[in-house]
C-alpha cells in the first residue's frame, strides 16, 4: 500500500488532464426527470431484485401508473415516479417493508450527490401518547413530543388544531441507527 502511495504522489498529469471538466457548466434543464426520483435502500443481507420492488412497491405507491426502478448495485435502487403522489407517498408514508421483513429507507434524490454520499438512517412512523391531559391533546404538544422522539413531522387532528380520544397520534422521523424510546414522562411540570 504504501509503494502505491509513493508512486501516486510522483505522479505527473499531463496538460489535456490537468483540464479537468466542469460540471454543470452547460444550463440543462432536468425538471421533471429530477422531481420525480427518489433512492432506496433495502436493508438485508440478501439481494433483491429491482423488477420485483417496481411490481409490489410500485402498486402501493402509485397504482395507477408504474413506477420504475434501477438497480444501483448494493441493494439501493433509483425509483422513478410518473407522479408527485407516488413520491410523495414512498417518501412520507412509510415504512416500507419488502419480502416480508427487509426495511426499504427512503430518502429524496439530490442531482448533485454520488451514490456512496446517501445518508440511509431515518424513517418516518406514527407513534401514539397516551393519558395526556385533554388540553394538550393539540398540534402544539403534539410536535414538541415528537421533537424530543426524533423530528417531529404531522399530528393527527381535526380542523381546529385539536384530538380527542384515547391517544394523539404524532408522526416521527427516527433514527434507525438508535433504539426506540419506550416512553416519555409527560406528567404536567409547572414552574
Amino acid at each position: 500500500m504504501e509503494k502505491v502511495e509513493g508512486l501516486m504522489r510522483n505522479l505527473k498529469l499531463s496538460a489535456a488532464e490537468q483540464q479537468g471538466f466542469r460540471i454543470g457548466g452547460k444550463d440543462v434543464d432536468m425538471g421533471k426527470a429530477v422531481e420525480l426520483k427518489a433512492i432506496g435502500k433495502v436493508l438485508s443481507e440478501k439481494p433483491v431484485y429491482a423488477e420485483g420492488l417496481a411490481q409490489s412497491l410500485g402498486k402501493v405507491w402509485s397504482p395507477l401508473k408504474e413506477v420504475r426502478c434501477k438497480d444501483m448495485g448494493g441493494n439501493k435502487f433509483m425509483f422513478t415516479f410518473m407522479y408527485e403522489s407516488g413520491k410523495r407517498k414512498a417518501l412520507h408514508d412509510g415504512p416500507w417493508m419488502v419480502n416480508n421483513n427487509d426495511l426499504i429507507v427512503m430518502v429524496e434524490f439530490d442531482l448533485e450527490k454520488s451514490l456512496e454520499e446517501y445518508v440511509f438512517d431515518t424513517i418516518p412512523i406514527w407513534i401514539r401518547v397516551m393519558k395526556l391531559p385533554l388540553g394538550w391533546m393539540n398540534r402544539d404538544t403534539g410536535l414538541e413530543l415528537g421533537n424530543m422522539v426524533g423530528e417531529g413531522i404531522d399530528v393527527e387532528v381535526g380542523e381546529d388544531g385539536n384530538a380527542a380520544g384515547e391517544f394523539l397520534r404524532i408522526k416521527v422521523r427516527i433514527k434507525i441507527t438508535e433504539p426506540l424510546m419506550r416512553g416519555i414522562d409527560t406528567s404536567p411540570t409547572y414552574l
